[in-house]
C-alpha cells in the first residue's frame, strides 16, 4: 500500500497544534513505512517536487486545498489529516500514540509514573 501526504511547510512560526499535527502525522507514516506491505511519502509544497496530479489541483484550487492525502494513487481527503482512526481503517494496522511527556525534574523522574 502506497500514502503519500502532500502539506505546507510548517515550521516555528507555526501554532503549536499545527506543529504536533504534522509531527503526528510524520511519526505515522514512518511507521507504516517500516512495514514491508507499505511504501509512504510526506512530501511538502515549496520544498519537495509534488507530482502533476497534486499541482493540477492546486492550480485548480489554491494551495489551501492542503494536506492531500493518497492511498494507491487515490485522493481520500484533502485540506486535513487523516485521523489516527481513519489511518487505522485505511490501513488495516492498530496502534495507538501515546503522548509524550518530560522526564527530566533535576536530574530525575518527576511524572509520576514508575519507570
Amino acid at each position: 500500500m502506497k500514502i503519500e501526504v502532500f502539506d505546507k511547510l510548517v515550521n516555528e512560526t507555526d501554532d503549536f497544534d499545527t506543529r504536533q499535527e504534522v509531527q503526528r502525522v510524520e511519526l505515522i507514516l514512518e511507521g507504516l513505512g517500516s512495514l514491508d506491505s507499505f511504501e509512504t511519502a510526506y512530501v511538502v509544497y515549496g520544498k519537495d517536487v509534488f507530482p502533476e496530479k497534486v499541482e493540477t489541483l492546486i492550480n485548480e484550487q489554491t494551495n489551501n486545498i492542503l494536506p492531500l492525502t493518497y492511498i494507491d494513487d487515490v485522493l481520500v481527503k484533502q485540506s486535513a489529516h487523516l485521523t489516527n482512526e481513519e489511518f487505522i481503517t485505511h490501513s488495516g494496522i492498530e496502534f495507538s500514540i501515546e503522548e509524550e511527556h518530560e522526564h527530566d525534574c533535576n536530574g530525575g523522574c518527576c511524572c509520576g509514573h514508575h519507570h
